[in-house]
């Protein structure tokens, strides 16, 4: 192989990763970030300052052994039988229902409130997976878009506007019932419009309805209320996005030759999903 092809793919692929890693770390950076603010001195702000610091002074090659054996070999071990463990089930919900009651504060009874509530809805959530075998068979759908651009939503009103101004909130709410009406055209047009300009293309399209919904009914304060619906429709474009990658998973799971936790490579491509030429199988 010519040492100018073997750079191309090379380059090709570090890209992709710096993109995903920049896109990921500015998210949960950035909400992290904005959650810590709203509960400045709490509990859960020391414990997220205390774990950025460890995250941060860890070696970034030890870091890197540990993501390639459990977040690649392992994760596709767990692949072959994606069933969540009681014990794994059980710490997860106690793991999510410290971080929401961190996330709320509050006083002791609102606190104890959170708790239960984030609990039972992440053991019902892991119980849902279990049993749908959706880790196996993972899809969204019209129904799940709706109901994640709607949380989206929720987390947007309330770091942005609030839930003070109904106007505000039926709209940006209502970007919900725009993502779900948008998903039977937004498979068309993934189907016309393939590649990179057709993901970017849908978000931004996604993003301007929000937008112009906001300013045409946003009344006097729809400057405010125009980026919050802005926001939540880039989120559900995203979301939609995702969605049509799904629907190539079970076609990804078979081409990909799978032994014992590793995927069988030539450089950084698997043969048989790049004789596709599917963009999604890609993303997948």
């Amino acid at each position: 192989m010519p040492v100018t092809e073997a750079l191309s793919g090379a380059v090709a692929s570090t890209v992709q990763l710096i993109a995903l890693a920049t896109v990921l770390s500015i998210i949960v950076g950035v909400a992290v970030g904005m959650t810590t603010a709203l509960r400045q001195y709490s509990g859960y702000d020391y414990t997220v300052t205390f774990f950025a610091f460890i995250f941060y002074s860890l070696p970034i090659f030890w870091v890197a052994v540990l993501l390639k054996e459990f977040g690649a070999i392992q994760f596709n071990r767990f692949l072959a039988e994606p069933i969540i463990p009681t014990t794994t089930a059980i710490l997860l919900a106690l793991g999510l229902a410290a971080v929401v009651t961190g996330i709320v504060g509050g006083g002791l009874k609102t606190r104890v409130r959170a708790f239960v509530s984030s609990l039972a809805l992440s053991g019902l959530l892991i119980f849902f997976l279990n049993i749908t075998q959706w880790l196996k068979y993972p899809s969204i759908g019209t129904v799940g878009v709706v109901l994640l651009t709607l949380l989206a939503a929720g987390v947007v009103l309330l770091l942005s506007i609030g839930f003070g101004i109904r106007r505000g909130v039926i709209i940006v709410g209502g970007m919900a019932a725009v993502a779900g009406a948008m998903w039977l055209p937004g498979q068309y047009f993934f189907f016309y419009v393939p590649g990179a300009l057709g993901i970017f293309g849908w978000i931004a399209i996604m993003t301007v309805i929000g937008v112009a919904l906001g300013l045409l009914l946003g009344g006097d304060a729809r400057k405010e209320i125009a980026r919050a619906a802005g926001v939540t429709g880039f989120f559900s474009g995203i979301i939609m996005v995702i969605d049509e990658a799904l629907q190539y998973w079970n076609t990804y799971l078979d081409l990909i030759p799978i032994q014992n936790g590793f995927i069988s490579t030539i450089g950084a491509v698997t043969p048989s999903v790049k004789r596709q030429e599917n963009m999604w199988l890609d993303l997948a």
